[in-house]
């Protein structure tokens, strides 16, 4: 870079970040006064004590946020079954409007009321749970930067925004960073309906098991007084979401914390040589972990800070602003990687199979990409060297120089 100054790849979306992930960050802001934070071998890997203390603030998390349902769903159906007389049958006689009214007054007043103090609650708690995963890992959020190799200010900033999401449940964010558009292949409707699945899924499952405990009630003489306990039957599905999404919300925490530390760890050891790389493989480098992003269809943080450290170490930030290069089509990655010399393309797959992992995940259009530009180049993807790296990383182990070279 000119002046030898850092690289953080800004979000071109003009609009602000979400309220409550500007909260999230204050939140983390407060969180982490007179907080120390020490890291003695990096934040992406994790030491036998930093696992122990890990699992020990997950499992914490997790129990609360089960707990947290219990009570909850305990509130909406007590108050259905206070309600029900209200609403009883008599001799076959109609419901009176005004009881019917009276009757969901009172269970959606409950439900209502119960349900945002355990969302209110569900928030905090995992915010206060992730900052504590990120002090336990060593990733400072706010602390002074120690040396010239360390995280800037924007960079910690962009650290702090990210796990503020995960806490959340915030989606990334909808923008393009160096004119990358993950969501250039993604319908609107695709997106519109991943953001409504988990909203539906416990009403849903709860409906569902609801009507299958008074089907079965209802082959039994015992229905009388066994009905009343059919409201009481979302009360384990609604404990069992709650820490399935606990669980899930924190493992995307703890990869976002290691991220940003392993994008510039694995971009060093892929790109150990990279002076010497001509201008297309340099290109091509940067297509690679654009390609994936798109594959991926999200703006995961993981990957932005990849792009920048790529865009960083290949002195190309002033190139990849140049929106007609497209380099974040699929298509011209492969194309380009075609036109390289042997040992370029390996460097280009190695950084490809880089970003896969990066996020956690490897997609089944990731998958496919990799798959093709393997083929491109002679040689078959070492998917299962791919897979036990992708575990690694998510595990917080050192990964050996060697098995990243394996890989192509």
């Amino acid at each position: 870079m000119p002046n030898g100054e850092p690289v953080v790849a800004k979000e071109s979306a003009a609009a602000s970040p979400p309220i409550l992930e500007r909260w999230g960050v204050r939140y983390f802001r407060n969180l982490s006064r007179d907080v120390k934070v020490v890291d003695v071998d990096g934040v992406n890997y994790l030491n036998p004590e930093e696992r122990k203390a890990l699992a020990a603030v997950a499992r914490g998390a997790i129990v609360r946020a089960g707990v947290a349902g219990t009570l909850s769903t305990l509130v909406s159906a007590t108050a259905e079954v206070l309600a029900n007389p209200l609403i009883a049958s008599s001799g076959g006689a109609p419901t009176p409007w005004s009881m019917t009214l009276r009757f969901w007054l009172i269970v959606l007043g409950a439900t209502t009321l119960a349900s945002i103090i355990e969302i209110a609650y569900l928030y905090w708690d995992g915010l206060r749970a992730v900052h504590r995963m990120a002090v336990v890992a060593g990733l400072d959020l706010f602390g002074e930067v120690s040396s010239e190799a360390g995280p800037t200010d924007d960079e910690r900033a962009a650290v702090a925004a990210g796990l503020a999401r995960a806490a959340l449940e915030l989606p990334n964010p909808a923008g393009h960073v160096f004119g990358v558009n993950p969501h250039r292949h993604a319908s609107r409707l695709q997106l519109v309906l991943a953001s409504l699945v988990y909203k539906l899924k416990i009403s849903v499952t709860s409906f569902l098991v609801k009507a299958l405990v008074r089907r079965a009630l209802g082959r039994t003489a015992l229905r009388g007084w066994l009905d009343a306990l059919v409201p009481f039957a979302a009360v384990p599905v609604t404990a069992a979401w709650n820490a399935i999404v606990a669980w899930l919300v924190l493992r995307e925490a703890r990869i976002r914390t290691m991220g940003p530390s392993a994008a510039a760890e694995l971009t060093g050891i892929v790109l150990d040589d990279a002076a010497a790389l001509t201008e297309p493989c340099r290109q091509t480098l940067f297509r690679a972990v654009a390609s994936s992003m798109v594959r991926t269809e999200d703006l995961h943080p993981n990957l932005v800070a990849l792009l920048a450290h790529v865009a960083k170490r290949l002195d190309l930030v002033a190139i990849v602003e140049s929106d007609h290069l497209d380099l974040g089509d699929p298509a011209r990655f492969l194309s380009a990687l075609r036109d390289l010399d042997d040992e370029e393309r390996k460097l280009c797959l190695r950084m490809l199979c880089v970003a896969a992992i990066l996020d956690g995940r490897v997609t089944r259009k990731e998958r496919a990409l990799i798959e093709q530009a393997f083929a491109m180049s002679g040689l078959a993807p070492k998917l299962g060297v791919l897979s036990s790296l992708r575990r690694s990383f998510v595990r917080g182990d050192k990964i050996p120089k060697e098995r990243v070279l394996s890989l192509a």
